[in-house]
């Protein structure tokens, strides 16, 4: 894997996993501790967290931190359906 495949996994898994555990950006910074502005940005691509923000991501996220680095989180049943019953609003 090169280094954009890599960040592009690590965003898309960010975003994914979060949803699956229903939690905002504004509440992920939160356990983090780092602004929301920086989460949207890492879903987004536009940044790669250091090593210690992936760890604490890991810890927060409840996964380990080779999936959230090279695995495939796929989004939950229980997520999809919060999210349509969202945009139905």
């Amino acid at each position: 894997m090169d280094k954009e495949t890599i960040e592009e996994t690590i965003a898309s898994n960010l975003k994914t996993q979060r949803k699956n555990l229903f939690l905002s950006q504004a509440e992920l910074s939160n356990l983090v501790g780092i602004l929301p502005s920086s989460i949207s940005r890492y879903e987004r691509g536009f940044r790669a967290p250091s090593v210690f923000t992936l760890a604490a991501f890991s810890k927060c996220l409840e996964t380990d931190l080779d999936t959230l680095v090279f695995g495939n989180i796929e989004l939950s049943p229980a997520a999809i359906a919060k999210e349509e019953a969202d945009a139905n609003g």
